[in-house]
């Protein structure tokens, strides 16, 4: 089928036939922020379309009348607006959404076989933290969504402020009842992909009973 999305426009083409629901999905596009079009009259979330579908997808305008974003959902005064979803997001809504696009990651890797799951609720699960926002918080999230979920603090060697990363991911583990076991990584050396040059030394520990951990750097691998 093919489908045309405004705001800004531009043409795909899609297999059919899907529901609406479906291709909102496909497209990564969140169902309450657009009008869907089939043959130029609106259609809702379980209307089937054809192979041969001509759609068009508009974007509902977000936003109160003194033109502050609002969110999509219940319409509170919005803490980000993300052109992406051409949505805006309450605090309460944002954390939904969130958790949202990672389970959706989750359940719908690119590259495997449809049905096949990133993880699943039963796998135990690690993830290497920084100590920076970004780490921080997909661990936070991941924990808080029912994934068993241990941590691995990576040093980068940069003298006080991996110092400070480190405390700062202990605390993080303290907070939430998962106590650091710390296994220094003394010989472990990461290497260029490429180039195969010996990189500086990292310093590793395991948050919470991490047992083994397998790298593969430029094809070789290394065991804690």
């Amino acid at each position: 089928m093919r489908v045309r999305l405004r705001n800004p426009d531009r043409d795909v083409e899609v297999a059919g036939p899907l529901t609406v629901a479906d291709l909102l999905d496909h497209l990564d596009v969140l169902p309450h922020t657009v009008l869907v079009l089939h043959d130029g009259a609106l259609v809702t979330a379980a209307h089937e379309l054809p192979a041969d579908a001509e759609v068009e997808i508009r974007p509902v305008i977000s936003g109160g009348a003194d033109g502050a974003p609002r969110c999509v959902v219940c319409r509170a005064p919005a803490v980000l607006e993300e052109r992406r979803h051409r949505a805006a997001w309450c605090t309460a809504h944002l954390e939904d959404h969130i958790h949202h696009q990672i389970r959706k990651a989750i359940d719908h890797p690119p590259g495997r076989p449809h049905g096949e799951r990133m993880c699943s609720y039963t796998d135990r699960l690690l993830i290497a933290v920084s100590g920076g926002k970004d780490s921080l918080a997909l661990w936070d999230a991941l924990i808080t969504m029912g994934y068993r979920v241990d941590g691995l603090y990576v040093g980068l060697g940069i003298g006080g402020y991996s110092q400070r990363s480190q405390q700062v991911c202990e605390r993080f583990a303290a907070e939430r009842d998962l106590p650091p076991r710390r296994r220094p990584g003394r010989d472990l050396r990461l290497h260029h992909p490429r180039r195969g040059e010996r990189g500086r030394p990292l310093d590793l520990w395991g948050l919470r009973a991490v047992e083994a951990l397998r790298l593969q750097p430029g094809g070789r691998g290394a065991r804690l």
